[in-house]
């Protein structure tokens, strides 16, 4: 999946006009996790829409598997090759039970009844979440974080190739985190792609494989995750505040430290510190 040059413009043409992207160029691979990242206002939930195929770009070209996905047949092709899951799991949830919310989206798919069921009870199972204790539940009854596993869950039941995930970290706990985290990596690793949109650079750096940096609708920089999380300039541009590893190391530097490079592996940084250190001693002892 491929946008070139590509804008989106709300209420285009009249005084309210507002320009949420423009000219972006980014391009989602299967089999990788791609991050995105960026303050509020910066284009991220918009760019989510435009590759679920819920707004067509009003610049530019968005292509799917090397054909333009535009206009309804475009737009069909997007619905049946993405998921998207929202910031806020109540948007997902409308059925009685969780099992007519998890089965909804592949019965509306073609599937037949128990192949939605198996499908539903497994992308449950995937979230932590017994099918046979859950199918029955009311989902708005659900605590905040069961609700966000059943919103994702019935995204998974479709089997998208393009997953794509819109701030949903919040509400879990730590088991909840590291369940996604694992699910996210085994949606990779089966072939597909994950598009990754959060604040959290913990979680950018332990799952994705690249990272985009939004800002005012434009895109600064794309590139490994370790590349860019660590580039202090770039996440500055983007408005974005340093992590607190990132700035320790800065004031180090500003007070003399000659640290090498900059890191978000805690482990690496203690090294680098040694390193610094022990190197600033040679040089006292030397001189």
């Amino acid at each position: 999946m491929i946008l070139d040059d590509a804008g989106f413009s709300y209420l285009p043409g009249t005084p309210m006009e507002n320009e949420a992207l423009r000219g972006v160029s980014l391009e989602v691979r299967t089999g990788e996790v791609l991050g995105i990242l960026g303050s509020e206002g910066s284009g991220k939930t918009t760019l989510l829409r435009l590759l679920k195929g819920i707004i067509e770009p009003t610049r530019g070209e968005l292509t799917l598997d090397g054909e333009p996905a535009a206009g309804p047949r475009g737009a069909a092709l997007l619905r049946d090759a993405t998921g998207l899951v929202m910031q806020d799991p109540e948007l997902h949830l409308f059925a009685a039970t969780v099992e007519e919310d998890l089965c909804f989206g592949p019965r509306n798919r073609g599937m037949g009844r128990e192949e939605a069921r198996r499908e539903a009870a497994l992308a449950l199972e995937r979230m932590g979440l017994p099918y046979s204790e859950f199918k029955g539940r009311n989902p708005l009854a659900l605590s905040l974080g069961e609700q966000r596993k059943v919103a994702l869950a019935g995204v998974l039941a479709m089997r998208p190739r393009y997953l794509l995930l819109d701030e949903i970290t919040s509400g879990l706990d730590g088991e909840g985190r590291r369940r996604l985290r694992r699910v996210i990596l085994d949606w990779k690793e089966e072939g597909n792609a994950v598009v990754l949109v959060t604040h959290d650079m913990e979680e950018l750096q332990k799952l994705a494989d690249r990272v985009a940096v939004l800002a005012g609708g434009r895109l600064l920089g794309c590139g490994p995750a370790r590349l860019v999380l660590e580039d202090a300039s770039l996440l500055e541009k983007a408005g974005y505040g340093l992590p607190p590893l990132l700035e320790l190391q800065v004031r180090l530097r500003e007070r003399g430290m000659a640290l090498q490079g900059l890191t978000l592996d805690p482990d690496d940084l203690a090294g680098r510190i040694a390193a610094a250190l022990e190197a600033s001693a040679s040089g006292g002892e030397a001189g």
